[in-house]
């Protein structure tokens, strides 16, 4: 990705794969908007229709 590409970043996924054709609920405790990239670079690499089908909820202080 383009994080890895200019910003010599790493991500690594590790876990259960998630099966886009199974309801999954990921929880995650972010509180910046780059963390969120790092989310999205994982779920095209583990499955791109991921990215399409997600939906996202935010506590008031982060909207």
């Amino acid at each position: 990705g383009l994080i890895e590409m200019f910003f010599g970043a790493r991500v690594t996924i590790s876990g259960i794969k998630i099966d886009h054709s199974e309801p999954a609920l990921i929880i995650m405790n972010h509180r910046t908007c780059l963390d969120w990239l790092f989310f999205w670079i994982a779920l095209i690499r583990i499955d791109p229709w991921l990215l399409t089908s997600q939906k996202i909820s935010l506590k008031v202080c982060l909207q």
